[in-house]
């Protein structure tokens, strides 16, 4: 176990995330500076301002009140040049480097600093520039963190990388005190997250059309997404919108059942498609809440889940299968304790935020103490 107090070096978290916003990256940013700040090793903290008026604690639900540097400019590429000297001027001295901001994160290899890099992509995914930067000093990087195996061994494919230089850790979720299952006399099964392309909000509706009893609750996506979905006239469908944190928590703990119909291809915001490599927020916070769910059998996702251990995995696009999980959850409740059960401790044991956050501290002493 490391002592944090014993520690020469704290940590400067660069994000390229903007703060606050509904982006899934930004939920992750802001949860890992949460955690290394619990720690009391968060030395600064790094992000693009965004425009919504919100508390960020209250927003993201964190412990702590964060203090975040927001960067000067904006984050269009033109600026990233004027940006890293910024940056390098606010630095503090004595500090390790870790982050997803590539450009600045590289750049600080060039100058000496220590800096540990994490990636949710392969590098080829980046711009011409930065896969650049990336192949001229990732020799230079204490480590590099990647989501999941797949995306290691990605990694390992494009790159002459060391194995042990890339360190897997998978996304977290915050582990609540309070999940207190809200009992009703309706059936609900919810859904929580993205509307993008890939995410199976078609599998949702043709459930719904053939399980009219139940009620489909789905959370998350933009005005403009809901409208354009309300289109599909549905009486057993019901939309929340993006939601704060302790909302969002608040009508998930209502639910009996939750879904995360990912099909093979899953995409980000700009059409990107990570089906191969992804580690979805969702899922982690699916187990940390106690209710049994229904996930895509999806290669990747068997990272860390198993078939009716943890959850029931059914083939993404059959919505025969959907409902036949669907019923079997609602008709076996031995089944269904076993699996929330299952999850949960699983989540408590490897997923948290906290967990997390160690795991980078560990990497960051063996630094600090060879220096």
């Amino acid at each position: 176990m490391v002592n944090i107090k014993l520690m020469k070096k704290k940590i400067t978290y660069i994000s390229n995330s903007t703060i606050p916003s509904m982006e899934a990256n930004s939920i992750h940013v802001v949860n890992m500076a949460d955690a290394l700040s619990e720690l009391k090793i968060l030395d600064d903290f790094f992000a693009y301002k965004g425009f919504l008026k919100k508390s960020i604690k209250k927003f993201y639900g964190l412990k702590n009140n964060l203090k975040v540097n927001f960067f000067s400019l904006s984050p269009a590429p033109i600026f990233n040049s004027i940006e890293i000297i910024i940056t390098l001027f606010r630095l503090k001295q004595n500090t390790i480097i870790f982050g997803r901001h590539i450009k600045i994160c590289l750049f600080f290899t060039l100058i000496g600093k220590p800096v540990i890099f994490e990636t949710h992509q392969p590098i080829s995914s980046y711009s011409f520039i930065d896969g650049l930067l990336f192949k001229y000093t990732h020799k230079k990087l204490i480590a590099i963190i990647t989501i999941t195996h797949a995306l290691k061994k990605i990694l390992l494919e494009e790159y002459a990388l060391k194995d042990k230089k890339i360190i897997v850790l998978p996304d977290a979720a915050n582990l609540k005190k309070k999940q207190v299952k809200i009992k009703s006399k309706k059936k609900k099964i919810g859904y929580f997250g993205s509307l993008l392309k890939g995410r199976g909000i078609d599998i949702i509706f043709s459930l719904a059309q053939d399980l009219e009893e139940i009620e489909f609750h789905i959370a998350g996506g933009s005005e403009f997404q809901i409208k354009k979905l309300s289109l599909i006239k549905s009486r057993n469908v019901f939309f929340h919108g993006y939601l704060s944190s302790n909302k969002l928590i608040s009508l998930r703990n209502k639910m009996d059942i939750l879904l995360a119909p990912y099909q093979h291809n899953t995409s980000i915001p700009g059409g990107k498609v990570t089906t191969e490599w992804m580690s979805p927020l969702k899922i982690f916070e699916y187990m940390s809440s106690k209710i049994p769910f229904i996930a895509s059998d999806i290669k990747v996702l068997r990272e860390v889940l198993k078939n009716r251990y943890n959850c029931i995995l059914v083939n993404p696009n059959s919505v025969n299968e959907w409902k036949i999980a669907i019923k079997e959850i609602f008709s076996n409740e031995k089944l269904s304790k076993k699996i929330s059960t299952n999850a949960f401790n699983d989540f408590v044991s490897k997923y948290t935020w906290e967990i997390r956050a160690k795991k980078i501290v560990q990497i960051c002493s063996k630094l600090s103490d060879s220096r």
